[in-house]
């Protein structure tokens, strides 16, 4: 088998998505890494695990809405770009992150395909059902690389504290005090029923 290099861009199912978090890109990028951790922030991830190092060639095995897939690391560029892949239950998934530095933290792309016989039998589920995933991922990555990085004055956006309480004047915003607000207040939470 050949070690893919991008998503499968013949796919019958593609979904691209982004987003821009307030965070240092060294937290987000643990918290992707950290497989192991994703139930923890993922509350659509039940399951997941990771013998080893977040590298290429190694697996994990990891459950996310009752469907347990095994994935294998392809690729792997520092605090840059992760794509991994496996194949469960006739579905081919081959997902790729790509993590650009911006001056108030990070931008998150988001690319992966969908392909197998299930997929190609009901291709507007599917890409419903991928693009949900995606933007939930990313939501749930958002919220919790937010609330669990402190602001500092060189990545700190408007309308946030620094590190002491004080207004980050760089950028001339009134700000909230993000210590007064509980830990658990800022996490996300499922309201599905």
């Amino acid at each position: 088998m050949t070690i893919p290099t991008d998503i499968d861009r013949d796919a019958p199912v593609i979904a691209r998505h982004e987003i821009d978090i307030n965070a240092p890109l060294e937290t987000v990028w643990r918290l992707q890494t950290d497989v192991n951790g994703w139930p923890a922030w993922q509350t659509d991830i039940t399951a997941a695990r990771l013998d080893g190092p977040f590298e290429p060639g190694n697996s994990f095995t990891w459950t996310s809405h009752g469907f347990t897939v095994t994935s294998t690391i392809y690729a792997v560029a520092e605090r840059a770009r992760t794509l991994w892949g496996g194949a469960a239950q006739g579905v081919m998934g081959t997902h790729e992150w790509v993590y650009t530095q911006t001056p108030t933290g990070v931008h998150v792309a988001t690319h992966e395909s969908f392909s197998g016989q299930p997929v190609q039998a009901d291709v507007t589920e599917m890409q419903s059902a991928l693009d949900k995933s995606l933007t939930d991922w990313l939501g749930h990555l958002k919220a919790t690389a937010e609330s669990t990085s402190p602001c500092r004055p060189a990545v700190c956006p408007a309308g946030h504290d620094d590190l002491e309480g004080r207004n980050n004047e760089h950028y001339g915003h009134q700000a909230h005090k993000a210590a007064a607000v509980p830990r658990a207040a800022m996490m996300p939470r499922d309201h599905s029923g």
